[in-house]
């Protein structure tokens, strides 16, 4: 059997170190490997405005960010300001979500708007600023219900935010990306402002699940042996 696969472009993607702060792959026929391998995105039409076409994109027509529709869902895949300017991606994603105003909204990214470690979200921090001026309006703004958060691996889930303060109809953001990598040593956790409700220092996958019956979106970490981390994290459609 197989099984979809939807990806989000990351700095090992694009050929950064951001330790260093070195490298950065241009984009050719030969790479990086996601823009060559993992066409992410169907053909866009040159004739009519946000129509797709049954086809896959040339290799220059392929983007850092694209979205994708499950039913009545929508999730939209982000670059990190890798490839693609921030607001640039906010601007085509209100343009998007203008004929989509019912559908659950969805984002996923690599770089965390809310970090679970102090000094990791401190040598980022150019990049949160920047996804906090122009995503988080349109997270809030559209009311997204949840948004999929990677880099760091560590494990964490927000409060229902909405301009960083808690909203039942905000949005919940969970990672942030810990499936198989190591354990930080000096992590400073970041939860002073206490919008976290949980963080946690531990492999883990999020299984997440859409009911449309019961009219909810459930969200559950769980570690490598399939133990529930967390209560089902349940929110409203």
């Amino acid at each position: 059997s197989r099984a979809p696969v939807i990806y989000s472009l990351g700095n090992h993607d694009a050929g950064i170190d951001e330790i260093n702060k070195r490298g950065g792959l241009k984009i050719t026929e030969q790479g990086p490997f996601y823009m060559t391998y993992f066409p992410q995105h169907s053909k866009l039409s040159t004739i009519t405005k946000n129509a797709i076409l049954p086809e896959v994109p040339n290799f220059e027509e392929r983007k850092s960010y694209h979205y994708h529709k499950i039913g009545k869902m929508m999730l939209f895949t982000l670059d990190s300001g890798y490839y693609s300017d921030f607001k640039e991606q906010a601007l085509w994603m209100e343009e998007i979500l203008k004929d989509h105003l019912s559908y659950v909204k969805i984002a996923l990214y690599h770089c965390p708007i809310y970090y679970a470690c102090r000094d990791i979200a401190v040598k980022n921090h150019e990049i949160v600023d920047a996804q906090r001026k122009d995503w988080m309006p349109v997270f809030d703004d559209n009311k997204f219900i949840l948004a999929f958060e990677n880099h760091e691996h560590y494990m964490k889930r927000t409060l229902a935010l909405k301009n960083d303060k808690y909203d039942s109809q905000g949005t919940v953001y969970i990672g942030n990306g810990q499936w198989g990598t190591y354990d930080h040593k000096n992590c400073k956790l970041y939860n002073e402002t206490g919008v976290y409700e949980s963080i946690q220092e531990v492999n883990h996958y999020w299984h997440v699940n859409i009911s449309w019956n019961a009219g909810v979106v459930t969200n559950i970490p769980y570690d490598q042996d399939n133990k529930a981390l967390l209560p089902a994290g349940i929110q409203k459609i």
